[in-house]
């Protein structure tokens, strides 16, 4: 397979970006149509770069200042479409997890030899990330929820921790205090209470 020269590569960007440019103007006339006040609020754009441009979107002002430029409704419907996507990332980091768990017990039972070992921990890497990368999107979402009204102390989108990106392995022996440990908050948003260990493994097969 022929790799693609530098040319090739930079026409597509520059054809790309001519697009989002175009798009963003689009969308941009409809949104100031539709909330002429955020016209003061315009940046000086860079068009060689149009995927830097700041969004004129509720959660980058103050509940005032939306108040202010007539989009305080506006901030209730974006709430409602970040609430869908933390929802989405978590269920992404929990995948991502059983992912991870699932591939160690793999490697522990099937891989054998250097070279096998070297090309399973790189794979096991690149999950790793994806678990990281999964975390990083919900935080992100949970900063705009944040800026949009969500409480600090809200029960169920909660601040995800470094050290949270866990679950315990189903696919492994329990080790000593295993029974006693919980997994992180995630694992129980939007889980019904008082379910048997049965109702439990069918309540996560049918959330996947």
């Amino acid at each position: 397979m022929v790799a693609a020269s530098s040319d090739t590569l930079e026409d597509t960007l520059a054809s790309t970006r001519l697009k989002l440019r175009r798009d963003l103007n689009n969308w941009q006339m409809t949104h100031l149509g539709l909330y002429p006040r955020l016209r003061d609020e315009l940046d000086v754009v860079d068009l060689a770069e149009p995927e830097n441009e700041k969004l004129l979107i509720p959660s980058r002002f103050s509940d005032v200042r939306r108040r202010s430029l007539g989009i305080d409704k506006l901030a209730r419907v974006e709430y409602s479409l970040w609430e869908g996507q933390a929802h989405d990332a978590l269920d992404k980091l929990r995948l991502a997890i059983q992912t991870f768990n699932y591939n160690i017990k793999f490697k522990l039972d099937n891989v054998h030899g250097q070279c096998p070992n070297t090309h399973a921990k790189q794979f096991l890497l690149s999950l790793s990330k994806d678990k990281v990368s999964a975390a990083d999107k919900y935080r992100q979402v949970r900063n705009a929820l944040l800026a949009l009204g969500l409480s600090a102390d809200d029960k169920l989108l909660c601040p995800l921790l470094n050290d949270e990106l866990w679950c315990k392995n189903e696919n492994t022996p329990a080790a000593q205090g295993d029974a006693k440990t919980e997994d992180p908050w995630y694992w129980m948003v939007g889980r019904p209470s008082g379910l048997s260990p049965a109702e439990e493994a069918e309540w996560q097969i049918e959330s996947e």
